[in-house]
């Protein structure tokens, strides 16, 4: 997929979806390479395939603080969160528990 991206021969999404994953990019956990913004870099490029419009569903950690539990996932803060869902608008967020989904709306007009 990420050939066919650079190539601008991948067509665009109406949605794109992370389920419990989002949180361990860029750690090392399962194998990729250690980057402090993986997270935030993953959700970039969601937004680069999805067309304007375009939802997308995260489940993540979400508590009051950020949090980095080396090399197991990420809990995300009034710091972290805003940078994570930055360029999407929030339309609908699951009441409660730890591992909160949200739906967010791109803010992409072309």
């Amino acid at each position: 997929a990420g050939r066919r991206r650079e190539a601008g021969t991948l067509p665009l999404f109406d949605a794109v979806a992370s389920f419990s994953s989002l949180e361990h990019s860029g750690l090392g956990r399962y194998g990729d390479e250690l980057n402090p913004w993986g997270d935030i870099m993953a959700v970039g490029q969601a937004w680069c395939i999805s067309k304007a419009g375009a939802l997308m569903l995260l489940a993540m950690p979400v508590s009051g603080n950020d949090l980095v539990e080396w090399n197991a996932g990420r809990e995300y803060g009034c710091v972290m969160y805003p940078h994570l869902v930055a360029n999407w608008e929030q339309v609908w967020r699951a009441p409660g528990g730890h591992q909160v989904v949200h739906i967010f709306r791109s803010l992409k007009t072309q």
